[in-house]
């Protein structure tokens, strides 16, 4: 059985991001916020330095992906 290596936290990083290239109306990421679940979005304007997730309650991190999970760059 082959198993896959994890890449590293920088590829992992340009990996998500690759995921959140495609622009829509924003309806998918305000039925999840209503539903309980973080979103998770690229903003360059805010975050050059991670991915920001947003919580329901509007609670906004930039976070990275590494090796370990994700992890808390900062809070804005």
């Amino acid at each position: 059985m082959a198993t896959r290596a994890k890449p590293p936290a920088a590829e992992q990083d340009d990996e998500l991001g690759d995921l959140f290239e495609t622009e829509d109306d924003g309806a998918a990421a305000e039925a999840l916020l209503a539903a309980g679940i973080a979103i998770y979005y690229r903003d360059q304007s805010i975050a050059s330095d991670g991915i920001v997730k947003e919580y329901p309650n509007g609670r906004r991190e930039v976070v990275r992906a590494t090796d370990i999970g994700e992890v808390l760059v900062r809070h804005l």
